[in-house]
């Protein structure tokens, strides 16, 4: 799923408000249990053991 979510705000108070936006996006999503899972990968190095 991908979600956008576009915001049209004065350069000066870009930062403040961006962080404002996610802080309350990640607050409304953990009140209602929804979860984002993010990839993970598992990275396995296999070494030639006669050096």
């Amino acid at each position: 799923m991908n979600i956008a979510v576009k915001q049209y705000v004065l350069v000066t108070e870009r930062y403040r408000y961006t962080d404002r936006c996610k802080t309350l996006i990640y607050k409304i999503l953990n009140e209602n249990n929804i979860t984002i899972p993010f990839p993970q990968r598992d990275v396995h190095i296999i070494t030639d053991e006669k050096q």
